[in-house]
């Protein structure tokens, strides 16, 4: 745990509060004879050694004393005293948890104590009062001095507490020196003064609340829920504490609820706790005239949108760190990308994750484009490479990301190699960017071994680059050779495959890596590379964040499966089982959104929108200020992708792209404005049906991504009928479209808009392109001189251009020319360095920088051709 305890104490002279209840007691010898004591005798017994158990017993003072007054504790014990308050009393006034009151803290009058001083003629001694609820916590850990000989009575303010049933109260003093024990203080009077209820109830709930929410925190990661575990002892104990004088309290009940349904309760250890059902939910209702799926939709946005915004508003610091460490941030940030391109700020969420992949480079977290810690190999994705990743897809086109990625291909062809049988592998599951284990257990590929391709997938796609392109290919082959039928007669793929010999054994963790078999199929259209996908039937194909029902002409063969909600096998399943407490535990998710696009039931929609929308207003709190492990936290976002982009751009461990559109809305609108749904999405055509909820017109910018490029023709009518074709024609026109290339679109009020895109005209493919860029980072601003680094991160060489520097009124300043710049074929980043002078008078700031203004080159994209300083 990061920190168990911090306390801060206020000490001063005065008198004890008279209060609305005392109980006062006196310590004598005996505790482990009275039952009332059982539980806590047998935690001191059990926790502490021989030498450490010497225990006095806290009678009422209307109880005689009896006739023990022998000191508790063995000769040589060490000077720890436990003092032991029953709960239960033969005087129905001494029963604890029936007094009608919050314990507000507890008086002890300390006897003159016949010891020597240690410290200056002064006796440190240390008292701690445990918490009935938990005795290895502390409501006080408090030490002071005394001057032996002098009596002195104690007054501990207590953090205020109603008091738990059956359960008795108990503290420590110890002692500076071997002449304190037992003996010290027989007969030494305690107090415990109640105010009332009211006045406890406050201080009892933020305390019970912020002991449960941070317990819960640790049990997100590995799950220890039931009775068998401390920790999830320690949380039910706090939460049902709160509950029990709140059973209201938000959020403490959709804590509850959350961890309840995460536990999978067995009925033989649940009698007697609180309700863990549901909070009262009430779905919010559109405003007339708009479409439930619109409304719906739109809500369900607004809460991930919250979601994101606040992380970074309220957790990302000026270095890009969120506070979870960067490796656990970066896990955090794969909802970035895809919430930007579905329009929710994509460019302060672009901002975030750049400084973010900066401090991971900063901070040496990466060396020769693989993890700079030897880790396992989930972990070396997970420690900064992925946040390349994401940077990639929404910083796209990005010079300084794009030769990351080059740098990670150069690493991946170190750590794989080709075996005695010829197969393409990872040599070791254990590794770094500098060295690696290939001995037993480490010589092996595994399931998560290809998430660290992620990178140079994405640089493949980019550009086409042949050396890396076919490492991957070889990788996807030397996986697919150990594709082989099971006693069950099924095909199967290995968990863990030894590099050296191709021994095939079983790891603890399995994960399908469709990326390496789709992105293979992609590039070289074999469709040998799909089978692994059918392998797992609609589980695999859903997976996928391409739209395979449409990519691959699977609506007849695979429709009706959909259509009965069968599922194929099991993945590691992190796409829609949501791991944070945003997840329905009673259901599977995913299914709708396919038999939404099967059969233009919008009732699907409303359904799947609904129980999210729930999902995320239980976990609100709990994903947000509730701080679990950074890593834990998430929102179910994944069909709003498919509805919105007609694909996935990026799920956690699902790392390789299948959006075809993004969306940029114009103020004073923005993406809660408008409900999109992308029905069909293949590389040729593209159908959507937006509805704009406001009673203004919307503008906005619709981007292709994965399509090809060429001349598309665009129709816009108005689905006026609800059957989601356009039966009011608005335009027909021929649009020059293709990955990263906008459309300025305007969408009517209050009316659902059907644009159909399709290809008309193929261009030329982005791998047989140049590709000239620059980041803000190229250029270097001294007085009137720019300097400029251009990039050429194409697949051929770029062909003779200019590079221009327009002022704030886009006058051009200066022009100066760009020779050819080859392609980085060698994965080796391939650059142009120029200066030039600005005019007398005039300074930089303000100033565009702009590679080949007059668009001489046919490049992949030109998004990366300008910086505004």
């Amino acid at each position: 745990e990061p920190i168990g305890e911090l306390s801060a104490y206020y000490v001063a002279e005065g008198r004890e509060p008279a209060g609305a209840r005392t109980l006062a007691y006196r310590l004598y010898p005996g505790a482990a004879e009275n039952p009332a004591l059982r539980d806590l005798v047998r935690f001191v017994v059990g926790r502490y050694s021989d030498d450490e158990r010497a225990m006095l017993e806290a009678r009422p003072l209307t109880q005689p004393a009896g006739t023990s007054v022998a000191p508790a504790g063995r000769p040589g014990s060490l000077p720890l005293v436990h003092v032991l308050i029953p709960c239960d009393s033969a005087d129905p006034a001494y029963q604890l948890d029936a007094v009608d009151g919050g314990m507000d803290g507890i008086a002890i009058d300390l006897p003159a104590l016949d010891v020597k001083p240690t410290h200056g003629g002064l006796f440190p001694l240390n008292i701690r009062v445990k918490d009935p609820l938990w005795p290895m916590r502390d409501l006080l850990d408090f030490t002071f001095s005394v001057k032996p000989g002098e009596k002195k009575t104690l007054w501990l303010d207590l953090r205020d507490r109603i008091l738990p049933k059956g359960k008795g109260l108990y503290l420590t003093l110890s002692g500076a020196g071997a002449d304190f024990g037992a003996a010290s203080l027989v007969g030494t009077n305690v107090r415990v003064i109640f105010k009332s209820k009211a006045a406890a109830l406050p201080e009892h709930e933020i305390d019970r609340f912020t002991q449960a929410k941070d317990t819960y925190a640790m049990l997100v990661e590995e799950h220890p829920f039931g009775p068998k575990y401390d920790t999830w002892n320690r949380f039910q104990a706090d939460i049902t504490d709160l509950l029990r004088v709140n059973p209201n309290h938000y959020p403490g009940r959709n804590y509850w609820a959350v961890a309840m349904a995460n536990a999978t309760p067995a009925l033989d250890w649940t009698k007697g706790l609180p309700d863990w059902s549901r909070p009262p939910f009430s779905q919010p209702t559109p405003p007339a005239g708009v479409p439930l799926w619109a409304f719906r939709q739109v809500e369900a946005l607004r809460h991930v949108k919250y979601f994101v915004n606040w992380w970074v508003d309220h957790r990302q610091v000026e270095n890009g760190e969120f506070g979870g460490g960067i490796s656990d941030d970066t896990d955090l940030t794969n909802t970035w990308p895809g919430v930007g391109l579905m329009g929710c700020d994509p460019d302060k969420l672009g901002t975030s994750l750049r400084l973010q992949v900066e401090a991971a480079y900063r901070q040496g977290m990466l060396t020769n484009g693989l993890c700079s810690i030897q880790a396992d190999e989930l972990h070396s994705y997970e420690e900064g490479l992925n946040s390349l990743g994401q940077n990639l897809i929404l910083n796209f086109g990005s010079p300084r990301m794009v030769e990351r990625a080059m740098e990670n291909a150069r690493g991946i062809e170190w750590l794989t190699g080709i075996n005695p049988n010829g197969h393409r592998l990872f040599r070791s599951s254990y590794y770094n960017g500098l060295k690696m284990a290939t001995d037993e257990p480490w010589g092996y590929t595994k399931a998560y071994s290809y998430l660290v391709l992620q990178p140079t997938q994405l640089l493949v796609d980019f550009n086409g680059n042949p050396r890396a392109r076919k490492v991957l290919l070889e990788l996807a082959d030397g996986m697919l050779a150990h594709r082989h039928k099971n006693a069950a007669g099924q095909y199967t793929l290995p968990t863990a495959v030894r590099f050296s010999d191709d021994h095939e054994t079983v790891a603890t963790r399995g994960y399908f890596q469709w990326p390496l078999f789709w992105s293979a199929y992609k590039w070289t259209a074999d469709r040998k590379y799909l089978d692994p996908i059918f392998d797992g039937g609609t589980t695999y194909i859903a997976e996928v964040n391409a739209n395979l029902l449409d990519l691959l002409d699977l609506r007849s063969s695979y429709g009706p499966q959909f259509l009965r909600h069968e599922r194929g096998r099991p993945t590691e399943g992190r796409v829609y089982d949501a791991r944070g407490p945003g997840n329905h535990p009673d259901r599977v998710t995913g299914n709708e959104h396919f038999i939404w696009q099967l059969t233009g039931d919008k009732r699907q929609l409303e359904s799947l929108y609904g129980q999210q929308i729930e999902d995320m207003v239980l976990g609100e709190y709990i994903n947000t200020e509730g701080s679990l492990w950074i890593d834990r936290v998430s929102v179910p976002y994944t069909e709003l992708q498919r509805a919105r982009l007609g694909g996935i751009a990026l799920v956690r461990n699902g790392c390789f792209p299948g959006h075809v559109v993004s969306w940029k809305f114009h103020a004073p609108e923005n993406e809660l404005s408008t409900a999109i749904l992308v029905p069909t999405s293949t590389r040729t055509h593209v159908k959507v049906i937006a509805y704009n909820l406001t009673s203004t017109a919307v503008k906005v910018s619709l981007t292709g991504w994965d399509v090809d490029p060429g001349t598309w023709t665009l129709t816009q009518g108005i689905d006026t009928s609800g059957n989601d074709t356009a039966d009011r024609d608005l335009s027909t026109q021929t649009v020059a479209f293709g990955r990263s290339e906008s459309l300025e679109l305007t969408l009517p009020p209050r009316a659902s808009t059907i644009l159909e895109l399709s290809l008309a005209t193929p261009g030329t493919p982005y791998w047989n392109r140049a590709d000239l860029g620059l980041d803000r980072e190229d250029v270097e601003v001294h007085g009137r001189e720019v300097k400029v680094t251009v990039h050429n991160i194409g697949a051929i060489a770029s062909a003779p251009t200019t590079l221009a520097v327009r002022g704030r009124d886009g006058i051009i300043l200066c022009l100066e020319q760009i020779p050819s710049i080859p392609p980085p074929l060698d994965l080796f980043p391939k650059t142009f360095a120029l200066r030039t002078t600005l005019p007398a008078g005039t300074t930089a700031q303000g100033c565009t920088i702009e590679v080949d203004p007059d668009h001489l080159v046919e490049e992949i994209t030109r998004v990366n051709n300008q910086v505004t300083l």
